[in-house]
């Protein structure tokens, strides 16, 4: 038995993709499911990664991802699941539309046990999974529409106070990856901006003059950075704190280039065209390219909170993105946990 539902809602294609498929944000949105996590340490949907969730009813289902082609379809069929259910499956398909919108299809198959009663069952489960699936895309379209307009409030601030610095920067870390996605997506407990450690100088003097006080971090001390000493590897953060204001501390990250190339510090075999390393985010903030950002967050794979930043930005990342991803992966450590996912897109 098949039945589908479809509607447009709010948000591009990729911003629709991306939080539906976001376990760590599942159950923010979605009003069927009481638990849903991805299954044998998976950190994010790929064709053969398995996922357990479990109905507010207390109907468990386990599912294995068939198709996983961001952010245009996904398609999911059941391994183990409650004794009516013969066999379950489900296409979620994304269409974009002019004006920033989506039409969201979610089809599903389904055959009912035993068959005999099939005639009676089959016909109950599609009335009850189609009321489900409506319920599930107003809800959807709610949660869009929700943070559709994030604030973004300490990098705007960000941008007020950097706004005339003459050399290039962005924001960087978690909020690079929230404003690249244009959602926020996490709690932030500080604000970090990448910059090269050529325009260091000019950085010192710009926040100097107004009233910043600059510490740099030796052996896991803060020191303060006298006018015009130029800092050397491996020396690259620098607290910059002020007295008053609705933001008191940034933390700038000097990041290494040679001429027209980027330069990854941790392993300067990693390269990246100068012109790919900062980009403007749908907000207007330039950031740190969000592939650099998750190399750099890459060191801890294993925490929450990186494991978040991952899962949630992997499908948003174009081809060209992913794949500079994975071959810095695989240069820094062959066998990084990060890269069975990116390796199934």
């Amino acid at each position: 038995m098949r039945f589908e539902h479809s509607a447009v809602v709010d948000g591009n294609a990729e911003e629709v993709f991306s939080l539906t498929q976001d376990y760590a944000r599942r159950l923010t949105w979605d009003p069927f499911l009481r638990s849903a996590v991805l299954l044998n340490g998976a950190l994010a949907p790929s064709v053969g990664v398995r996922a357990w969730c479990v109905s507010h009813g207390g109907i468990g289902m386990e599912t294995e991802y068939v198709s996983f082609r961001p952010p245009h379809v996904v398609a999911v069929k059941m391994t183990r699941g409650p004794k009516m259910l013969e066999s379950f499956a489900g296409t979620w398909e994304f269409d974009s539309m002019q004006e920033e919108r989506t039409r969201v299809s979610f089809r599903y198959h389904l055959r009912a046990r035993p068959r005999w009663l099939a005639w009676a069952l089959e016909p109950v489960a599609k009335w009850w999974f189609s009321r489900e699936t409506r319920l599930r895309i107003l809800a959807l379209q709610q949660q869009l529409t929700k943070t559709s307009k994030p604030a973004f409030t300490e990098p705007h601030e960000v941008l007020r106070i950097l706004g005339d610095l003459e050399c290039d920067w962005g924001v960087a870390g978690g909020w690079a990856l929230d404003l690249f996605l244009d959602r926020i997506t996490r709690e932030h407990q500080d604000i970090e901006v990448a910059a090269f450690r050529e325009d260091q100088l000019i950085l010192q003097r710009y926040l100097s003059s107004r009233g910043w006080s600059l510490e740099y971090v030796r052996d896991g001390r803060l020191v303060p950075w006298p006018m015009g000493e130029r800092l050397q590897l491996p020396v690259h953060e620098v607290w910059c704190r002020i007295g008053n204001g609705p933001l008191r501390r940034i933390e700038v990250l000097l990041n290494e280039r040679a001429a027209d190339t980027f330069v990854f510090r941790r392993d300067f075999r990693i390269r990246a065209p100068i012109d790919r390393t900062f980009v403007r985010s749908i907000s207007g903030i330039r950031i740190l390219a969000p592939e650099i950002v998750l190399l750099y967050k890459c060191k801890r794979p294993m925490q929450p909170k990186e494991q978040q930043d991952f899962s949630k930005t992997l499908a948003a990342l174009d081809l060209e993105r992913r794949q500079w991803l994975m071959q810095s992966l695989a240069t820094l450590d062959p066998e990084h946990p990060w890269l069975a996912a990116l390796r199934a897109l």
